[in-house]
């Protein structure tokens, strides 16, 4: 049996050994700080310099808010600005249209009104002419019962061409004489003929006294 040695070993390699400027870098680099970096560095002056920027980030990110809310109540104030405007129309309008119905209203109240006196006036009138009316009825029936007393009618006496009441007056004072009570025309007080389709028209003649007619009637008897 042949034996054999184990292999010599071979010294293990050291580490190697930087030199000092090698590891200053080296060191730098582990402590140099990014942005992303959470690590903060204990010098005053590094960490003076990050709160400041950090400062001025709020302060930036205070004036962005601060813009942002300005310009919202800007919008804000337009939209509000523009609809108040839009009421003030609204209302102008309203206003206008209650004018307008207003001076309606005034001008049919003041029609109304006249109307209204008109038939009041009419009214007023209608009686004044009812009361016109039966004074008026009132006084030809006292001229009736008075041409009833004092009045006599002649018939089938024939009535002249283009006959006046003088041509009347002559008729009667001619009748008169016949029958042997003779009268003046200026007993006779009114004398016409009565309008009718005959040819022989009637006479009525009133006299200015019934003493006269009852002359005239006593004579005929």
């Amino acid at each position: 049996m042949i034996s054999r040695s184990p292999p010599k070993s071979q010294p293990s390699t050291p580490p190697p050994q930087y030199t000092q400027p090698v590891a200053a870098a080296a060191n730098l680099m582990l402590h140099k700080h990014y942005p992303s970096d959470p690590y903060i560095s204990s010098d005053p002056k590094h960490q003076q310099n990050i709160s400041s920027r950090s400062k001025r980030r709020r302060e930036d990110d205070l004036e962005e808010l601060k813009s942002e809310v300005k310009t919202m109540f800007k919008e804000m104030l337009k939209e509000q600005q523009q609809y108040f405007s839009n009421l003030n129309g609204k209302i102008e309008e309203i206003k206008v249209q209650n004018d307008s119905l207003k001076q309606a209203i005034e001008f049919n109240s003041e029609r109304y009104d006249y109307f209204l006196k008109q038939m009041e006036q009419f009214e007023q009138d209608k009686k004044q002419d009812r009361q016109h009316i039966r004074n008026l009825e009132d006084k030809v029936e006292q001229l009736e019962r008075q041409l009833r007393t004092s009045s006599l009618e002649i018939r089938n006496i024939p009535q002249k061409p283009k006959e006046t009441k003088l041509d009347l007056v002559k008729t009667v004072e001619t009748l008169s004489k016949l029958i042997d009570a003779p009268i003046q025309s200026s007993e006779i007080k009114y004398i016409f003929r009565i309008n009718s389709k005959s040819e022989k028209k009637t006479i009525v003649v009133e006299f200015t006294s019934v003493l006269t007619k009852e002359k005239v009637t006593q004579s005929v008897k």
